[in-house]
Order: C-alpha cells, then sequence, then structure tokens
C-alpha cells in the first residue's frame, strides 16, 4: 500500500512498544516524536493517515481480530485456536500438536488410500 522501510518501522514498532506508557499519557505528541527520531518521511505518514484505504484495511483487521476473541498484544492464532499473551514455546508446541491431531482425525481426505 505505501511503500514503507521495513528496518525504519520495526524500529518505530520497539520504540512505540518500550514508550507505551507515555504514549498513552501523551498520545500524538509521542508518536510524532518517534517518527522523528527513527527518520519517517512527514509528508508519506500524512499520506497514510489520509489513506481510506489503508482506514478500511485497518478496520478489516480490527473486526477480524475481534472476531477470534482478541483483545489486546500478543495475541496468536494456530490453526483457529488462539493463544492470549506472551505463551511459553510450550504452550505454541501443544496447541500445534492438538490442532494437527484434531485436524488429523476431520480429514476424509487424510484417511483415503494414496494409491486410489
Amino acid at each position: 500500500l505505501f511503500d514503507q522501510d521495513k528496518a525504519m518501522a520495526k524500529e518505530f514498532k520497539t520504540q512505540l512498544f518500550s514508550r507505551q506508557a507515555l504514549y498513552d499519557k501523551n498520545g500524538l505528541p509521542v508518536l510524532a516524536s518517534i517518527l522523528q527520531e527513527v527518520g519517517a518521511d512527514p509528508a508519506l505518514i500524512d499520506e497514510a493517515l489520509a489513506s481510506q484505504e489503508l482506514l478500511n484495511r485497518v478496520t478489516m483487521d480490527v473486526k477480524e481480530a475481534e472476531s477470534f476473541g482478541f483483545r489486546g498484544t500478543p495475541m496468536f492464532l494456530v490453526g483457529g485456536v488462539s493463544i492470549r499473551g506472551a505463551a511459553p514455546k510450550e504452550e505454541f508446541e501443544r496447541v500445534i500438536r492438538m490442532v494437527m491431531e484434531r485436524d488429523a482425525e476431520n480429514c476424509d481426505e487424510c484417511s483415503k488410500d494414496p494409491e486410489q
């Protein structure tokens, strides 16, 4: 949609999360400060903020997240199963095994003889 520098976007996200409390208290001035620090192009930011297409995309993403019961971050969706919070690796492995077992049991194609 907009040509963004991935490294800059990653640094912006890192800075925003590290200043979450400050952002919650002061809002847009904190965003503006971070954008300036990471070297974002103000004209491109203004263009993105004014874009109806981008607003529609974000709105659809929010609605989809809400349909899965997501209310914050981090949240993960693995095979239709949501994992809330910063779960340990073992929790992801457990859910992946559970989803694979569930899918294998419900798969008509999986039980067919491959020679047929």
